[in-house]
């Protein structure tokens, strides 16, 4: 790691935050830069959807879900929100919803089709995103926004029968030992579950040890290793792009992102190889990362919102961590 401290003395990139290392059990590098610190509550933006991910899973494993197959509109029978759901929109499920394949006019990825501006000025963001215009038909196209993962935690709470908050702290974060934390909520009282959710990295490192660990943490189940599975797999190509082919190396072949549901997977290639990096990504470079051919969790805060700089974590990755620790 002795190369990776050079650089960070050196200041070769901009508004990192935290930077947390573990493998094979041991945190073996933790460093925050001036301003943050341990206890820091970092906001870490979209990648508080791959958590809701897990949320989903648990809810599945403990039956108050019976599958991701499940038909949205069926949770919402005896509620306001029932009379959203007419024509397509009553085919969509959970599956959809995480796969970011509603078919919901909004698109946050590629474009500037932005869904989350509009509705954060809205008095009930759940209402605001379950009145979207359909686009596509469920399924169809994967279209990147937070209007899906809104409508999935209103779907874990309609199904469990507890705000989401409260699910999450008894099922997902206490379990993991997880206390500090700050969550954003609309005027109505709904809790985002698709971003503005802050924590501190090390308990973001927590949420990769998990991962990484099939989902166990400190020989505690708390999540089945076939959702997991399923959750962080190359469902769906993101088409011409790839996280390291925008981080600013030049000397590298870069293979395509894939999303899952609400996991991002692309293959990084370090050396003569080529590992496959499963991880949440949150607009300014927040990062949790699991590399398994590796036992690697790396956690990663930036500053860097609205900008391509947030991808130099890949650079940092390629060049510096990954051949600091590979067997």
């Amino acid at each position: 790691m002795d190369a990776l401290k050079n650089i960070i003395t050196d200041s070769k990139y901009p508004n990192l935050y935290s930077l947390l290392i573990y493998q094979k059990d041991d945190l073996i590098y933790e460093h925050y830069f001036p301003g943050h610190q341990a206890d820091s509550l970092f906001d870490i933006r979209s990648s508080f959807k791959s958590i809701l991910s897990l949320l989903a899973g648990i809810s599945i494993d403990k039956g108050y879900l019976h599958s991701l197959d499940d038909k949205v509109f069926q949770y919402f029978h005896n509620s306001a929100y029932a009379a959203f759901f007419t024509g397509p929109k009553k085919e969509i499920t959970l599956r959809h919803l995480l796969a970011m394949k509603s078919g919901l006019i909004c698109e946050e990825f590629f474009s500037s089709h932005d869904c989350e501006t509009p509705m954060e000025e809205s008095e009930n963001w759940i209402a605001f995103c379950l009145d979207r215009p359909m686009a596509h038909k469920p399924g169809q196209r994967w279209s990147y926004n937070t209007c899906n993962a809104l409508i999935a935690g209103a779907v874990i709470e309609a199904a469990t029968g507890k705000p989401l908050a409260d699910f999450a702290a008894e099922h997902l974060f206490a379990p993991l030992g997880i206390r500090d934390y700050r969550w954003t909520q609309d005027p109505s009282g709904n809790y985002m579950s698709g971003g503005s959710f802050f924590m501190t990295g090390p308990d973001m490192l927590k949420i990769g040890q998990l991962v990484l660990h099939n989902g166990y943490f400190l020989d505690k189940h708390i999540i089945s290793s076939e959702y997991l599975h399923i959750a962080t797999s190359p469902i769906t190509g993101i088409p011409s792009f790839s996280f390291v082919g925008q981080s600013g190396l030049t000397d590298t072949l870069c293979k395509p992102a894939y999303y899952g549901l609400c996991w991002y997977t692309e293959a990084v290639k370090a050396g003569n190889r080529y590992y496959t990096c499963q991880f949440s990504s949150g607009n300014g470079g927040q990062y949790i990362l699991v590399i398994r051919e590796l036992a690697l969790v790396v956690v990663c805060t930036q500053g860097n919102f609205d900008s391509r700089q947030a991808k130099q974590f890949f650079e940092i990755l390629v060049n510096y961590i990954i051949p600091a620790v590979r067997y």
